[in-house]
C-alpha cells in the first residue's frame, strides 16, 4: 500500500501554484523517490497558509494562478531541466573535462527538482553527454552546490 509519510515532504514542499491546481479540483500527482506515485486531490490535504516573514499573503494573488494556465508541469520541469543543463555544461568546464569527454552525475536535490530530472534525464544526459545521471541518497562528499532559480542542488561530476 501507499504510505502517506513517504509523501510528506513533497506534500510540505506543494509550490502555492500546486495548491491552486487541488483547489480548482484538479489531482496533481506525486512521484516518491523510490518511484512510486500518489494522486493527490484537494480533500487529501490540509492547507495552512503561513506568512513568511516580511510577505503579505495577499501579494501571491491572482496573476500566478492567472499564468498558471500556461505552465503545465512538463513545461515547468523543461525549465528545470535547462538550467540544469547549463550548470553541469559550467561544471564540466570548471572540471577541466574534453568536449568530448563522457561523464556520470550524481546529484542531491530537492524533490521538484528531482522529478525534473528524472523526467527529463534523456535530455540533459544528451546535453551534457553523460552515461549515467544517478540520486545520491548518501554522503555529498565532493559535491559543488548548485543554485537552480530560488532552490539549491548538489552536483558531481565525473569522466566516465
Amino acid at each position: 500500500g501507499k504510505r502517506m509519510k513517504d509523501f510528506m515532504p513533497l506534500i510540505n514542499n506543494l509550490s502555492s501554484k500546486e495548491i491552486a491546481k487541488l483547489r480548482k479540483g484538479e489531482t496533481l500527482t506525486l512521484a516518491a523517490a523510490d518511484g512510486s506515485t500518489l494522486d493527490l486531490v484537494e480533500d487529501d490535504i490540509l492547507v495552512q497558509r503561513q506568512e513568511k516573514q516580511g510577505m503579505s499573503v495577499a501579494n501571491e494573488g491572482d496573476i500566478t494562478v492567472a499564468l498558471d494556465t500556461q505552465l503545465t508541469p512538463a513545461l515547468i520541469q523543461e525549465g528545470w531541466a535547462r538550467e540544469i543543463v547549463s550548470q553541469l555544461q559550467s561544471l564540466r568546464k570548471d572540471s577541466g573535462l574534453e568536449v568530448v569527454d563522457r561523464i556520470n552525475v550524481r546529484y542531491q536535490a530537492p524533490a521538484e527538482i528531482a522529478a525534473a530530472i528524472e523526467a527529463q534525464k534523456a535530455y540533459i544526459a544528451n546535453e551534457v553527454l553523460a552515461l549515467s545521471i544517478e540520486a545520491e541518497n548518501g554522503d555529498a562528499q565532493g559535491f559543488t552546490e548548485v543554485k537552480l532559480n530560488d532552490q539549491k542542488a548538489l552536483f558531481k561530476i565525473a569522466k566516465a
